[in-house]
């Protein structure tokens, strides 16, 4: 009876302390005792919301009417003690917090806080559903349709080739289109800088900026080894000068009529010549040909390690042998390219022989006598690249004579090394018997004024010996 009598006592007190600060009206009061450690007893009023006046200044709580957002809420705290200072903070509910009573009590007038949190809103967003129409040569929802608006099989990309016939392109909106790759003529023919495409540096940039995958592709007048290494160099200067970053192969371009009369042999070879060098500088190799070209002229076996690019403008590409691009029409629309441009698309074939089909070993780094060599192969389908580690070479070196005879104070004049190992080279000469015949550091062998032999040493850098016997005589 004792301790529910503190407990009235107690809320009596708080309730006439608040009514004396603060112009709160309660409607409802609730109070809930609870014993801890410290002999304490906790509080928890409802109040009703009121302008609350603070240091002469009025806060009153605002309201937002949202659909998804609940209006803040002015709240109060009020603690008293015999010994601390009572605090009054907004809330919906209060808590109130008193020490058992004693006999003499001191009590501070409570301070009153106001915080006045603005409503948050929250807006519910939508996204608003893509639809993707079908046009011809087009993309919808990740399948590539064909003129007749039907799907065409095995396409997982689209292409765009250029050269200044197209003139300047605005490639920003190239990259906005469904283009997902293009590939880009870098000229014609040997190399010369007057058979440059004028447009090749501007249209490299274009892709780099806008980050378009691409590849580049040179015609060819080739009609002999040296005028297709000639055009192999074209197209790595102009790589060079202009900081390309091809990740799709670089193309041979064979269409030209002055190439009517080479044999499937001829071109294979013009080929391999071209793709020696491009290959080592570390690019995938690729050729262009139209369907007739591919099915009657580039049948040579070794056109089967590159990637195939075949040009038929009809629905559907009939080639029946494995290729990797298809360019479909002449006659296609790309925001961003001026009139007509060429259409291709990258089509997905699997790897055959072991999942890939792969390119003739090309070295890319020579082995020497002191470093082993490096040599790669690219697969033609995806463009894996493959290296392979050459030993070093053995030692290797020949005389132009093992034997000499000359008379007293003459002169051989000069010991010749041939058929070195790449990186040797003859490091000194030594006589066996200096009183006999002597050496100079040029090969030069001089006899004394004595009979009888003696041996010349070569001494190679790789370690290895080779000898000149030397005999001399008075007459």
């Amino acid at each position: 009876m004792k301790s529910e009598a503190k407990k009235k006592v107690a809320v009596f007190l708080v309730a006439a302390l608040i009514a004396t600060t603060v112009p709160f009206n309660f409607t409802s009061v609730k109070a809930q005792a609870k014993t801890n450690q410290n002999n304490k007893y906790s509080v928890r009023v409802n109040a009703e919301e009121e302008p609350v006046t603070v240091d002469g200044s009025q806060q009153e709580t605002t309201k937002e009417s949202q659909e998804t957002t609940e209006p803040s809420k002015e709240t109060s705290t009020i603690e008293t003690s015999t010994t601390e200072t009572s605090t009054v903070q907004e809330s919906s509910t209060t808590d109130i917090t008193t020490t058992q009573p004693v006999t003499e009590t001191t009590t501070q007038a409570p301070t009153v806080e106001t915080t006045t949190q603005a409503p948050t809103t929250q807006v519910p967003t939508t996204e608003a559903p893509t639809t993707s129409k079908k046009t011809a040569w087009g993309e919808s929802n990740g399948k590539f349709y064909n003129d007749k608006l039907k799907q065409i099989t095995g396409a997982v990309a689209k292409g765009l080739d250029v050269s200044h016939h197209q003139g300047k392109i605005d490639w920003e909106k190239v990259s906005k289109s469904d283009v997902d790759f293009v590939i880009i003529r870098c000229g014609y023919g040997n190399n010369l800088t007057s058979q440059d495409d004028k447009y090749f540096a501007q249209n490299v940039a274009g892709c780099e900026k806008y980050n378009i995958p691409y590849g580049i592709y040179i015609y060819s007048y080739a009609l002999s080894k040296s005028d297709a290494k000639s055009e192999a160099n074209h197209v790595l200067r102009l790589i060079k000068s202009t900081g390309a970053k091809p990740t799709y192969p670089i193309y041979i371009d064979y269409e030209d009529s002055s190439q009517n009369g080479l044999t499937p042999k001829q071109l294979g070879n013009f080929a391999t010549a071209f793709f020696n060098k491009t290959i080592a500088a570390g690019y995938k190799a690729g050729v262009y040909a139209n369907l007739n070209w591919w099915t009657n002229k580039l049948t040579d076996s070794r056109f089967n390690q590159w990637t195939k690019w075949v040009a038929q403008y009809n629905s559907a590409c009939s080639y029946t042998k494995p290729y990797q691009i298809w360019q479909s029409t002449s006659t296609g629309k790309v925001p961003g390219v001026n009139g007509n441009a060429d259409l291709n698309f990258l089509m997905q074939f699997d790897c055959i022989e072991d999942g890939h089909i792969y390119s003739q070993w090309v070295t890319t780094k020579s082995a020497t006598i002191f470093a082993k060599g490096t040599k790669v192969r690219i697969c033609s389908v995806c463009g894996k690249l493959q290296t392979k580690e050459t030993k070093k070479l053995k030692p290797t070196g020949k005389l132009n004579t093992t034997k000499v005879t000359l008379r007293f104070r003459r002169k051989y004049n000069r010991i010749r090394v041939s058929n070195l190992s790449a990186g040797d080279k003859v490091k000194s000469y030594k006589s066996s018997n200096k009183k006999i015949a002597t050496v100079n550091k040029k090969g030069v062998i001089k006899a004394k004024k004595k009979k009888g032999k003696a041996t010349i040493t070569v001494n190679l850098k790789s370690g290895k010996k080779l000898k000149v016997k030397v005999t001399v005589r008075r007459k």
